[in-house]
Parts: C-alpha cells; sequence; structure tokens
C-alpha cells in the first residue's frame, strides 16, 4: 500500500522535520598531541614550514602509510594545499578516516572500488567526479553495511526499497535536501519497477538519506493504517446505526405510527 494522494502534500514538511531530526554534524577528528617522529602507534604528518603540506605530498604519504597506491591526476591536485595552525600527530588506527576527511575538506574524494587484487584507490576532486557517477567512482554499499562507513569519506551507492510510499513522491520530497553538502558528488534517482530509490553521495550524506527515507516510509505507513482503521470504525459505526434506524422504523409500522 502507498501513501493516498490527499496525504502527499504532507511530504515535503515532513521530510524537512525529519532531516533536521536526523541530520547530525560530523566531528572534527581527534588528534593526539604532536611527536617529534613517527612510531608503530602514530603517523606524523611531514608539514613543510609554516606548517603547510602540498596535496600531492599528502598522497605521497597517505600511500607509504597505508600500504597502498593511489591513483590521482596530477592537473587536479596541482597547487592545492593543506594548512594546519601546529604540527599533527594522529594515532595510526584512525589515520584512514582521517585522511578521507581532510581530502574532503579540501575539495577532493577517496574513491575506494573493485575488490581483492582488482581494487583500486583513488582521489578525485569534487568537480569532476560526476563524470563517473554510475560507473567505478562510488562503492556499492547495502543498507545493512551503511554504517560501517559512518565515519569514512567514501563516495557510497546504495538501493533504498521503500513500501508505503512511491519512489517518485519520494525523490520530490528530498528535492530540498539535494545540493546540501553533495554538490556536484551527489545523484538521487528512482527505480519505478522495484519502488526504490538509488543513492550516491559521501557515505554521511547517503547514511543520512536512508534514514530519513526509511522514517518517512514508516510514517506514510503508520498514517495509512490509521486511515484504514478509521475508516473501518466508521463503516461499523454506521452499519450499527442503520441497523438501529430498521429496527426503530419496523417498531413505528407496527404500531401505525408515522
Amino acid at each position: 500500500m502507498t501513501l493516498s494522494a490527499r496525504n502527499l502534500y504532507l511530504l515535503p514538511l515532513l521530510c524537512l522535520c525529519v532531516g533536521l531530526a536526523l541530520g547530525v554534524a560530523s566531528d572534527s577528528p581527534c588528534l593526539a598531541a604532536p611527536d617529534e617522529e613517527a612510531s608503530d602507534d602514530c603517523v606524523v604528518l611531514p608539514l613543510a614550514k609554516g606548517n603547510t603540506l602540498a596535496m600531492e605530498d599528502l598522497l605521497k604519504f597517505a600511500s607509504e602509510s597505508l600500504g597502498y597506491p593511489i591513483l590521482y591526476n596530477r592537473d587536479e591536485v596541482s597547487g592545492a594545499t593543506c594548512s594546519f595552525t601546529t604540527a599533527v600527530s594522529i594515532p595510526r588506527s584512525d589515520f584512514q578516516g582521517f585522511f578521507e576527511r581532510l581530502l574532503l575538506s579540501n575539495g577532493f574524494v577517496y574513491v575506494e572500488s573493485g575488490e581483492g587484487t582488482s581494487r583500486v584507490h583513488r582521489v578525485v576532486h569534487v568537480q569532476v567526479v560526476g563524470r563517473f557517477l554510475g560507473s567505478d567512482v562510488s562503492k556499492n554499499v547495502s543498507l545493512e553495511e551503511l554504517d560501517q562507513y559512518a565515519d569514512r569519506g567514501l563516495v557510497l551507492s546504495t538501493v533504498i526499497p521503500l513500501k508505503n510510499v512511491a519512489c517518485r513522491d519520494m525523490l520530490s520530497s528530498l528535492a530540498s535536501l539535494v545540493g546540501q553538502g553533495g554538490g556536484a558528488i551527489e545523484s538521487i534517482r528512482s527505480v519505478d519497477n522495484a519502488n526504490a530509490l538509488v543513492v550516491t553521495s559521501v557515505a554521511a550524506k547517503v547514511i543520512r538519506i536512508a534514514k530519513i527515507c526509511a522514517e518517512m516510509d514508516r510514517v506514510a505507513g503508520a498514517a495509512d493504517s490509521g486511515t484504514v482503521r478509521a475508516i473501518a470504525e466508521l463503516k461499523t459505526s454506521m452499519s450499527a446505526m442503520k441497523k438501529k434506524i430498521a429496527a426503530l422504523e419496523s417498531r413505528l409500522a407496527r404500531s401505525g405510527t408515522k
């Protein structure tokens, strides 16, 4: 059952309210106290004078620290620089997430695709990543796996099935959220024959949209269930009233009273 047409006008307002309730700002990563040298438990960024680090140097350092090659377009990263107020030391176990968020804050997206020996790690600027949407730029993740990526800066794609709201109606209701923090890397489309949405964006945005859709679908289902119950109760009451009227008319007929 889908949400009745007369209640569709409520969807954008409900979507906005749910979005505000579920939207959680990402906290800044907690950095350890700066050390002079890296250790088995700590990664120290090789900052130049003035606590700056060229983006290309960051990518090379991250590749060495994480133990895998990273693909990037030199023209895209040329001239990009990260600046810090002080020396930076990060717990080694937190470096992957820190690296991805640092890229995102500087206009780049970390893309991980493929499995096993065919896995590819790529850094793409947000202004051009839109060209790759629907291909190998996004990592396909199921709804059940989404929470595992909450603190990552990856671009993800997931399918969100709907039960109580038509996918096109949900897509229209999400219009106010599209482009808020997603920009060129965001894509939301409907799949009519499956009544589902396919969402592509950074992990935090995909998770937020998935939660909004789940809540909206639940609210729509509850609203429809309530409407069905109300109609059933009204029909029962009308049936009982008709019986009472029929009984009264029969009594009056027997008594000869008009």
